[in-house]
């Protein structure tokens, strides 16, 4: 309960300076985002916290993470914008993500049934992890 109740105190501030640091009201931010002006009050006055799919669009808007609203990250990431995103880059990112399954997948075939093979091939998942 006082976690959740933290991360509300979380989001209340970080909204808030949002807001403010936009030049904001809580009425043109509800036209925007189309979440009425009493349900953005609610939040800002710490009655309520936004749904996933509002939070969403709050993030969105705001060009941060949900969780950095949410008070799960310190770092205000911004929000990839996947519709700028080129067919060539996603074709790489695809076959950098086949690249890294298929040398996982090695690397878990390696786990043989003794310890000091298991201790080796999670010596190479923690590499492997941190590449």
């Amino acid at each position: 309960m006082q976690e959740k109740d933290s991360r509300k105190a979380v989001f209340v501030s970080r909204f808030l300076g949002l807001l403010k640091d936009n030049s904001l009201t809580q009425s043109e931010l509800s036209k925007i985002v189309k979440i009425s002006q009493a349900t953005i009050s609610a939040y800002s006055l710490g009655k309520t916290t936004p749904k996933s799919e509002e939070l969403c669009r709050i993030a969105s808007y705001f060009g941060v993470s949900m969780d950095y609203l949410w008070g799960v990250s310190d770092i205000p990431i911004q929000a990839t914008d996947t519709a700028n995103i080129q067919e060539s880059e996603w074709q790489q990112r695809a076959q950098t993500a086949e690249q890294k399954l298929k040398h996982l997948k090695s690397l878990l075939a390696d786990v043989g049934s003794d310890i000091e093979s298991l201790g080796g091939t999670v010596g190479k998942l923690l590499k492997f992890i941190s590449e």
